[in-house]
């Protein structure tokens, strides 16, 4: 037998082979991993964004609409949900998912419904739900009044 071989055996390369195909499958995963965290992280900033946004345009109806002192009303049907006193009206589409008030509309990806009920004539309850079935509610004491919508 030759002492003075160089190079490698056939078992040396498979094993090498094994643990490199291990050691890269690993790092795939944990790159999968990463990439699919920061895409829910995104969608989840995306979805927080747009609730902030639409309460942002509700509070803005609601401290107009107690800015005025006139009494409002909630209209309700299949296609629509308005709130408003003449002057200030706030819109939300159900078809189009979108809330508009005065120039102003947010279409809304995460948001899927918006619902108005009013309690003892002066609170206007607002929930906001999107389509994997969280919840936001609010509720705002309107001086003027406010009727329609559902009574509790």
């Amino acid at each position: 037998m030759l002492k003075n071989r160089k190079g490698f055996t056939l078992t040396e390369l498979l094993v090498t082979i094994a643990v490199s195909g291990i050691f890269f499958a690993m790092i795939g995963s944990i790159i999968y991993s990463l990439i699919s965290s920061y895409g829910n992280a995104e969608r989840a900033a995306e979805r927080n964004g747009e609730f902030k946004a639409a309460w942002a345009i509700i509070e803005a109806t609601a401290e107009e609409l107690n800015a005025s002192g006139a009494e409002a009303s909630v209209t309700m049907d299949e296609v629509s949900v308005v709130i408003g006193n003449g002057e200030t009206v706030l819109t939300y589409d159900r078809a189009a998912t979108a809330l508009t008030k005065g120039e102003n509309r947010l279409h809304m990806k995460y948001i899927q419904g918006l619902e108005v009920s009013v309690l003892d004539g002066r609170v206007l309850i607002i929930t906001l739900s999107d389509g994997a079935g969280g919840k936001e509610s609010r509720a705002y004491n309107l001086f003027g009044g406010v009727t329609g919508g559902d009574s509790e």
